[in-house]
């Protein structure tokens, strides 16, 4: 039941959640009121301020804390709670508005710091998918370099990873065949003039 209620909360768009979440909070009040003033039920409201601090956002979370924190103070006065003084049901709702607040902050810093690992596990198993990986022994000729398969057929390098490994080739000389190529080459050619006269 509980997948269900998330599985609609992550569909549902943020007016959407603020909406519910809204709804949560007057039948929240609703007990509130009812229960009187002996009977505390304050941790009730962290309920739709959690959710919509988490499915539609920290500035979302907070018009809902900051509605509780009223819905709150007017259940309580509306239960005839008798203080000392005019200014504690004010005092109380702004104490519980910080506490509201700070759940609002949690929540959303989880709800980042969810997102930010589960974008890094995506990162991370895309970057697995494009690894190359051999496991056990490839058999390889040190003489002509071919490598030979399952089957024991002998193939060209570029050949077996192509047939073995998502990956296509490119030929570039590396800088010290380069340099070497380039010596015989000049061999070659000084050898032909050597010749050639």
């Amino acid at each position: 039941m509980m997948t269900n209620f998330t599985s609609h909360l992550s569909k549902q768009g943020r007016s959407r959640i603020i909406f519910e979440a809204l709804i949560f909070i007057a039948i929240i009040g609703t007990l509130d009121l009812l229960t009187g003033c002996e009977i505390s039920v304050s941790i009730l409201y962290l309920a739709p301020i959690s959710l919509a601090a988490w499915y539609a956002g920290g500035h979302s979370g907070f018009i809902v804390a900051i509605v509780s924190a009223l819905v709150w103070l007017l259940a309580d006065i509306g239960a005839g709670h008798v203080y000392q003084h005019s200014f504690i049901p004010y005092w109380n709702a702004l104490v519980l508005l910080g506490e509201f607040i700070l759940a609002v902050l949690v929540v959303s810093q989880l709800r980042h710091t969810y997102q930010a690992q589960a974008s890094l596990i995506e990162e991370l198993n895309e970057a697995i998918e494009n690894t190359l990986t051999f496991r056990g022994l490839v058999p390889i000729c040190p003489r002509c370099k071919k490598m030979r398969d399952d089957d024991s057929y002998w193939q060209e390098v570029e050949a077996y990873l192509g047939e073995h490994a998502e990956a296509s080739f490119a030929h570039d000389l590396c800088p010290q065949c380069r340099k070497e190529m380039k010596k015989e080459v000049q061999e070659l050619s000084a050898k032909s003039l050597d010749e050639g006269v």
